[in-house]
């Protein structure tokens, strides 16, 4: 999230409000350098659409679980992993699990339903939990309207079309 004064003779209208000639120190998601006039005065505070991230690494068999600190906020939930697993939903006993494919890249939309993942593993190996989502519920509009893929874009690896 960008911070710009406005050095011109114009007003703009961006979702963060009316940004008004001679305006300083205006912060808002929106890169707005292409604007006549505008000026960017820092890159700060940043924005991430990136909450967290879990590397968990793994030997022999068992489970490793993921919670996620506040889920609410969770839009997106991206998981990899270098071998295959089962994945259950919020507690290890949510049967029948989905299983995940070793290389392949996985979303899940949680809607407010998902407060963690279990994984089981039969071998050594990581799985790569990103969570994606504003990093605080203040922040809950900024970048609402970011969305990742679309019709024509694949994001991850074969057959993953979102």
């Amino acid at each position: 999230m960008p911070t710009y004064n406005n050095i011109g003779a114009n007003n703009y209208k961006t979702p963060s409000g009316i940004l008004a000639a001679g305006a300083v120190g205006f912060e808002t998601t929106d890169i707005l350098d292409y604007l006549d006039g505008i000026v960017r005065t820092s890159d700060l505070p940043a924005f991430n659409l990136l909450r967290d991230r879990h590397d968990e690494t793994f030997t022999g068999a068992g489970s490793v679980a993921v919670q996620f600190a506040q889920p609410q906020l969770l839009r997106t939930i991206l998981i990899t992993s270098t071998v295959y697993l089962d994945m259950h939903i919020n507690v290890a006993g949510n049967d029948p699990p989905k299983r995940l494919l070793a290389g392949k890249e996985y979303f899940l939309v949680p809607n407010g339903k998902i407060d963690g993942l279990v994984f089981d593993h039969q071998t050594d190996g990581t799985v790569i939990v990103e969570q994606i989502g504003p990093p605080t519920a203040e922040a809950s509009g900024a970048g609402g309207d970011v969305t990742f893929g679309g019709e024509s874009v694949t994001f991850g690896g074969e057959g993953v079309t979102w």
